[in-house]
């Protein structure tokens, strides 16, 4: 009976530490919405031109952009690959061109897409961005159905470490006959298997793909800090950080 009551207990606790979460992201994103045309002019015209020409964006936009935004200031990583581009396109470049050397690979699936973040990047950004369009391709790998870009389209990386932006491509399966199903994004597993270091991973949301990735042996050296929506279970309670809009996998001792 002892087990039973101890076992109800923990459950209530985890879903009002859900619900703390919750209440402390929603907190984080009106803060970042205030602050966010001061603190980054240039994105905010972007993100302001994407959401009145019919873009995505959503109340999180502005957490989510200075959450990136300060994560590179602090790492500064010298490589940048993102999948899926969009106005974390804007933030990268903006990166770039204020740090000599950073090379920033940005790939999408859609072409039309990818002209239109092109277009509204600022003109003196748009030199330290390598566009690559790579079509989508869905398959069975490694037991699970999943995601990626056509690899054969990306230019080789090298041997020094990638920081890895995970939106895209799109996750939603293209089987038509049963639910909907949301598949994992496996290109930065894909680049770790053939042997690209890579040194840090930002997942926007796609949580599905995380978890893959938590799984895979490749990352196994990576220390995960997850957006609580990520989280599968009580399990999870350590790794979970309140206040995030990303999950981060970083490498605990980068070569």
């Amino acid at each position: 009976m002892r087990k039973v009551i101890h076992e109800i207990i923990d459950k209530i606790n985890w879903y009002l530490y859900r619900r703390s979460c919750l209440s402390i992201y929603m907190s984080s994103c009106l803060h970042s919405d205030k602050i966010f045309p001061r603190a980054l002019p240039s994105i905010h015209d972007y993100v302001y031109r994407q959401q009145t020409e019919g873009g995505l964006g959503g109340y999180f936009t502005a957490m989510k952009l200075l959450e990136l935004s300060n994560y590179l200031d602090k790492h500064k990583p010298s490589q940048v690959i993102e999948f899926g581009g969009g106005s974390t396109t804007a933030v990268f470049a903006k990166y770039a061109s204020e740090n000599p050397g950073v090379r920033f690979i940005s790939v999408d699936e859609s072409q039309y897409y990818q002209e239109l973040t092109k277009e509204r990047l600022l003109p003196e950004y748009r030199d330290y961005v390598r566009f690559v369009h790579a079509n989508r391709i869905e398959r069975e790998w490694r037991g699970s159905a999943v995601c990626h870009y056509d690899h054969s389209m990306l230019p080789e990386l090298g041997e020094d470490p990638w920081m890895c932006y995970v939106d895209g491509p799109d996750t939603k399966s293209s089987n038509k006959t049963g639910p909907i199903v949301k598949l994992p994004c496996v290109d930065v597993v894909i680049l770790a298997e053939k042997g690209t270091l890579v040194s840090d991973i930002i997942f926007d949301c796609r949580f599905a793909s995380v978890r893959f990735a938590m799984n895979c042996e490749e990352f196994y050296g990576h220390l995960p800090r997850l957006h609580f929506r990520a989280a599968q279970s009580i399990d999870d309670w350590a790794l979970i950080d309140q206040s995030v809009y990303h999950s981060f996998l970083s490498l605990v001792h980068p070569q």
